[in-house]
């Protein structure tokens, strides 16, 4: 259930092995550039979800449901957030993750800053029930062990979604750099 790789690399995995010519992906109007070329370069169509001061910067399953449409094969979720820092609430994952079932989405779940929450709580979304299987998450030790330069990061997720990655993974690189090792 486990690659260890770079976190964008992962990143860019999920979006090869998930996402087909004309598949939208959701991403928060407020979010690293990565998220969408990495959908474009897989050829989905990215549908922004609308993030707003009101709401702290949280992606809210309102905001959510606003983009979802037949065409909807993966949404970004990105916890602690970067750029703004917007940490989701419990109600927010939930609710999030009841669109994901009902509409069989999958999420790409990028936790990376999970370990820097001040206030609130972090909630991965892969550990609500029926999401395991839906979500893959990506994370690593560049933020929260000031290791940003080494380029180590893992994701996690079912076994055949992994599978799948590993496919692109051994065309692309073979393993983490050696001195990160």
């Amino acid at each position: 259930n486990v690659l260890v790789t770079p976190t964008k690399q992962a990143i860019f995995m999920t979006m090869l092995a998930m996402v087909d010519d004309g598949d939208e992906v959701i991403v928060p109007d407020i979010a690293w550039v990565t998220f969408d070329a990495c959908a474009h370069l897989a050829g989905g169509k990215v549908r922004h979800a609308k993030l707003s001061a009101e709401k702290n910067f949280r992606l809210t399953p309102e905001a959510v449901t606003e983009r979802i449409t037949k065409r909807t094969k993966l949404l970004v979720l990105n916890s602690p957030s970067n750029p703004c820092g917007a940490v989701l609430t419990k109600d927010d994952v939930r609710g999030i993750a009841d669109l994901a079932k009902d509409h069989n989405i999958y999420v790409l779940a990028d936790e990376i800053y999970n370990q820097l929450v001040f206030e609130g709580e972090h909630t991965s979304i892969s550990s609500l029930d029926g999401m395991f299987e839906r979500t893959i998450t990506v994370d690593g030790f560049s933020k929260t062990y000031a290791m940003t330069g080494w380029r180590v990061g893992y994701m996690v997720a079912d076994a055949a979604l992994v599978k799948d990655m590993v496919t692109f993974h051994k065309t692309i690189t073979i393993c983490p750099n050696v001195p990160a090792q």
